[in-house]
């Protein structure tokens, strides 16, 4: 099965998030110059955008957007600079394929591996299934190429058959507009657990995309019914989760201008990070770390650096850099017990509960070996519920992404506390704990 453990290392290198740290990457970027359709993007292989890029609190880049083979001198300079600012980068080698022994394959890394920054090769994106999905394009804002899955397993089991090598591949989301059922879905995750032998699941879906003319999609429906397929396969096959954050809105309009697209604010962006965190999530990437060329062109040709992405297309950090690295530092304060914790499921409260209430992995009360209850807005919250090695934690997230919101904890009795975020922390003793949470903020409850 693939949650069985390689018994082969390569070298000494330690495995993605054994140090404490979460995996925090960045989806594109930094990357040589390059071209889309006549149009240039600068070169960011250059040691102040790998420092922004630590700045922001990312630690690794899952795809950079260049391949070894062709840019082979670029791709040392950037495993280089990411090595000098702690970053790890997953490489795109062309010429590593499945019939290769282990000692063709540990031989041709050879060329790479010798750096820090080195955590593993990139393996595909988004490939798709045989029934999943039905539709590739929704004829706006997705092109989906069809590339079956199983034609990149054989080299998915080849990498991942090192405890400490990561081959790294990307899922499909499930998009109302697909034609596909939830059931084609579970099957298309199944594939994937139990033939690429992968050491999580990863996957994107951005619940604040674009809204289209004539219909507003229930985004966060359809984002927890993702998120409900995965977290299951995940249990299953027990294998953590890495979630996708959505940068920005208006993916891949190429020269088209803003009339209806929405476009995240920082409490949604945070609220995004918290829901990942409350599901388990042991891993987070950003879509994009750069902004993407197509995304970015105007009709008119000019830039909108604003768009997407956390630095735009001339080397600026816009306004996704410091939403995102508010959240990373949310991250940066909690992953050291999240890390450690088992997920056991979760809690709901208030409006939170229209999404979440028939979904499997939401319990039925408000009530989980000591909490017994919860107090908080109309809004709700929503709760990530841990064993943490033998002890408790909540995940306790503002489920209001546009107000601050106060929350009681109810217990069986008097116990030990302590919080942890951003906005909240301190120790206590009782039979409850208050605190109040930031839109879309969320605070770590560890009971002793």
């Amino acid at each position: 099965m693939s949650n069985t453990k390689p018994k082969k290392s390569y070298k000494n290198l330690k495995p993605l998030g054994a140090d404490g740290v979460m995996p925090i990457a960045g989806y594109l970027g930094p990357h040589s110059e390059r071209e889309f359709e006549g149009f240039k993007s600068i070169n960011y292989l250059e040691d102040k955008y790998f420092q922004m890029v630590e700045d922001a609190g990312f630690n690794l880049i899952s795809y950079n957007g260049d391949e070894y083979c062709s840019k082979t001198e670029d791709y040392h300079k950037m495993l280089s600079l990411a090595e000098k600012h702690n970053i790890k980068i997953f490489v795109m080698d062309g010429k590593i394929n499945a019939d290769m022994t282990n000692e063709m394959f540990e031989e041709r890394i050879k060329e790479y591996s010798g750096y820090d920054s080195f955590a593993g090769i990139y393996i595909c994106d988004e490939p798709s299934s045989e029934n999943f999905p039905q539709k590739f394009s929704n004829g706006i804002d997705q092109n989906l190429e069809k590339r079956l899955m199983y034609n990149f397993a054989p080299l998915s089991r080849l990498v991942n058959s090192y405890d400490n090598l990561v081959g790294y591949t990307n899922l499909l989301p499930k998009y109302h507009w697909m034609e596909a059922t939830y059931e084609d879905y579970d099957e298309y995750i199944r594939e994937y657990c139990e033939t690429y032998d992968p050491k999580f699941i990863s996957y994107d879906h951005y619940p604040f995309s674009v809204l289209y003319e004539g219909e507003t999609p229930d985004a966060i429906k359809y984002f927890y019914e993702n998120f409900s397929i995965v977290y299951k396969n995940a249990k299953k096959y027990n294998l953590p989760i890495w979630a996708f954050i959505q940068a920005g809105g208006f993916f891949g309009a190429f020269k088209k201008d803003v009339t209806c697209d929405y476009f995240p604010s920082a409490a949604e962006m945070l609220w995004s990070v918290n829901i990942s965190l409350a599901y388990g999530c042991k891993g987070l990437q950003y879509f994009t770390l750069v902004t993407h060329l197509p995304i970015a062109i105007r009709a008119d040709g000019s830039y909108d650096n604003n768009r997407s992405g956390i630095i735009g297309t001339d080397g600026i950090p816009n306004r996704y850099y410091g939403y995102a690295k508010t959240a990373n530092e949310q991250v940066g304060i909690v992953d050291e017990v999240l890390l450690r914790c088992e997920s056991e499921g979760l809690i709901s409260t208030g409006g939170a509960k229209k999404y979440t209430a028939e979904l499997p992995e939401f319990f039925k009360t408000d009530s989980y070996k000591e909490l017994v209850s919860v107090e908080a807005g109309d809004k709700g919250v929503v709760i990530g519920c841990f064993d943490y090695e033998g002890k408790t934690a909540l995940y306790v997230v503002n489920d209001d992404m546009t107000a601050l919101q106060k929350v009681k904890l109810n217990f069986n009795g008097e116990v030990s506390y302590k919080t942890s975020s951003l906005d909240v922390n301190f120790s206590g003793k009782g039979d409850f704990c208050e605190f109040t949470l930031t839109a879309g903020g969320a605070v770590l409850v560890v009971l002793n």
